[in-house]
């Protein structure tokens, strides 16, 4: 924050306002895929043609209430054909990714409970939005309901308001309680105590909180009409130029807009162009997986295996150190390897570098269910010389400390501190090796497949995604061999792309072909992950990563988009994530991503087909974490009276 910005020269654009404006009126162990997708339109409108995709939503021309979340939207009137969401993401919009309904006569809306569970374990507000007599989008929003059967949960410009101090005000950041404590104990009080709750103040009829919300409800549609996509900046601005002002009516510049941060974790990012790119030994070859360990990234090929070794740089550019054939035939031809295995096509899949920087562990498997297991498992390369890794030949080493056997093989995941690596398969079981010499320490049998794998920090509990008899995930106990818990999902997708928190309170997932990436906490692993949160992406999540302190989460989805998240420290003393979207990255013609991976905290890495792309990231404090010098600096700048 600009803590020298001249905050008389900002007052200059407030600007008492008079007039009054109407609120507005592959083929490898496929599964039958039976999961549905709720996906719902992105569609705002005040009439009917322009809320084409409400109606599709619901043919129902009258209100019905439906079992969950129910309220009122209501500005200076009742909003009715309106669009009502939980807004995820934060961007002042109803997404197709984010559970929608209608607004009807007297601004009815209903949810129905279980499409909206997520919405509120994650905390996301109520956005409720319509369009204004130009045509642009105006929105009013309200805190996340505690249940999804709440009633009675109205969205108001006073709840606008109650939620404005929860995502930007630091002496009360995400705290509804205070927040609602600091508007009503000040000089200049915004609403009661009954409309801060949520009342319906056009019901009650009071004149003097019918004007005031007049007053405000004009003042936020008029900062709104500034600039689209920025609505909970504008109504900031709005409130900062209120209290200055000492007047609920003002209207704001663009000055003021920007001088607005809503992210708990502010910053920005910017992603190279063009990418570091190296040449390919098949026109098939694609990078499948990226691992990053110290100043070096290694990223692996599926088809003409391969591994591509480089060296980050501190100035945050990458340096091509070598490309190495691995699992490869003497001559390096594809067609000699599946002469040599049977038309097998086995791929290397998995990558790791080791935390001493000495072995790479590649996972190779077959593509088919009808090929052979030959060579399929565990590999080391030697990585003590990054420039120039020995060729590894295909299922050379069989018996020794340098290839595991391993039928199967679906995954392969490492501890962090690097002591352990665990192998999941088709065979049904999930065993857990010691590193430095791929002898095994525990093996877990199952009834079901296991599809995915994943380990805590110092390998002491591992993770199973499980398809058949049971899906979901168990939770295992690596010294004693025992299941120490189980989570079991609905319909036949099953966890995969498992990770686990440094701190081992929280393990993270998403569904195969889902887009959702989902938050637990461990705290009771007896009675399975307790669901602390969700991010959902704009398509089917590809890769993700955690950055090493926790703050952010980089999610790649099918269509070529990168996204990056803030999350407020993983649901830190055991709240939900408070999700903020930083910023979202398109790759060229929509080039297909293949991992994402965070480098260090502020340095995240973009696999393509041939090539890497990086993100670096510029992060300022995050506004819980200031101090009272820096909080007081915010208030002096955002909420002093003007003849102060």
């Amino acid at each position: 924050m600009n803590q020298n910005v001249d905050k008389s020269r900002l007052l200059l654009s407030l600007v008492i306002f008079s007039g009054l404006l109407s609120a507005c009126g592959s083929d490898k162990y496929s599964v039958e895929d039976c999961s549905v997708r709720n996906a719902t339109p992105d569609t705002i409108g005040c009439g009917a043609k322009n809320n084409i995709g409400a109606f599709a939503r619901s043919l129902s021309l009258e209100y019905v209430e439906k079992d969950g979340v129910t309220g009122r939207v209501l500005g200076m009137e009742y909003w009715a054909e309106a669009t009502v969401c939980f807004d995820h993401n934060r961007n002042g919009a109803c997404d197709e990714t984010e559970p929608s309904e209608r607004s009807y006569q007297g601004g009815q809306y209903s949810f129905d409970a279980a499409s909206i569970e997520a919405s509120i374990i994650s905390g996301a507000p109520l956005l409720a939005v319509t369009t204004n007599r130009s045509g642009g989008s105006v929105v009013l929003y309200a805190p996340a309901p505690t249940h999804s059967s709440a009633k009675g949960i109205n969205v108001t410009v006073f709840t606008t308001v109650v939620v404005n101090e929860m995502e930007f005000n630091p002496y009360t950041l995400y705290s509804f309680e205070q927040s609602r404590h600091a508007l009503q104990n000040s000089d200049f009080v915004i609403g009661n105590n009954s409309v801060l709750l949520g009342r319906d103040y056009i019901a009650e009829g009071s004149d003097s909180v019918l004007a005031q919300a007049a007053d405000i409800a004009d003042s936020f549609f008029h900062a709104q009409r500034i600039k689209t996509g920025q609505h909970y900046k504008a109504v900031a601005a709005a409130i900062d130029a209120m209290y200055q002002a000492q007047t609920y009516r003002v209207t704001i510049n663009q000055a003021l807009v920007d001088l607005q941060t809503i992210h708990e974790q502010g910053g920005d990012a910017t992603l190279s162009n063009p990418a570091l790119e190296w040449g390919l030994g098949h026109d098939e070859e694609v990078s499948t997986n990226l691992h990053t360990q110290g100043n070096y990234a290694v990223v692996g090929s599926q088809y003409h295996n391969r591994l591509v070794v480089l060296e980050l740089a501190d100035d945050a550019s990458l340096e091509l150190l070598s490309y190495n054939d691995f699992a490869a035939s003497p001559d390096v031809e594809r067609d000699q390897i599946d002469a040599f295995t049977g038309a097998s096509e086995q791929l290397l899949e998995s990558v790791y570098v080791t935390a001493d920087q000495q072995s790479i562990l590649v996972g190779v498997e077959k593509k088919k269910k009808s090929a052979l297991d030959l060579g399929v498992g565990l590999y080391r390369a030697d990585f003590s010389d990054p420039h120039s890794i020995p060729m590894k030949r295909f299922a050379e080493d069989t018996g020794s400390t340098n290839f595991h056997f391993f039928p199967g093989l679906n995954d392969v995941a490492i501890s962090s501190e690097g002591g352990r690596v665990a192998l999941a398969g088709e065979d049904k079981k999930v065993t857990v090796l010691n590193t430095t010499d791929f002898g095994t320490i525990q093996e877990f049998s199952f009834a079901s497949r296991v599809r995915s794998v994943g380990l805590n920090s110092d390998g002491s509990v591992a993770f199973a995604g499980l398809f058949g008899t049971r899906i979901g995930l168990a939770i295992l106990d690596v010294a004693t061999g025992n299941e120490l818990g189980f989570s079991s999902v609905n319909g036949r997708d099953y966890p995969e792309n498992i990770r686990v928190s440094n701190n081992h309170s929280n393990v993270i997932w998403n569904l195969r072909d889902d887009n959702v990436l989902s938050f637990y906490n461990l705290s009771d692993l007896s009675s399975g992950p307790l669901l602390i949160g969700q991010i959902p992406a704009e398509q089917r999540i590809k890769s993700y990563d955690i950055s090493p302190d926790e703050r952010l989460a980089i999610i790649a989805s099918s269509g070529g988009e990168v996204a990056l998240y803030s999350l407020g420290r993983l649901g830190k003393d055991g709240g939900s994530i408070p999700e903020r979207l930083l910023k979202t990255f398109t790759m060229k013609n929509n080039a297909p991503i293949n991992t994402v991976v965070f480098a260090s905290d502020t340095r995240a890495l973009v696999s393509i087909k041939n090539g890497l792309h990086t993100i670096d990231i510029d992060l300022a404090p995050p506004a819980s974490e200031w101090n009272d010098e820096q909080k007081q600096n915010w208030f002096s700048l955002h909420r002093t009276p003007a003849n102060q």
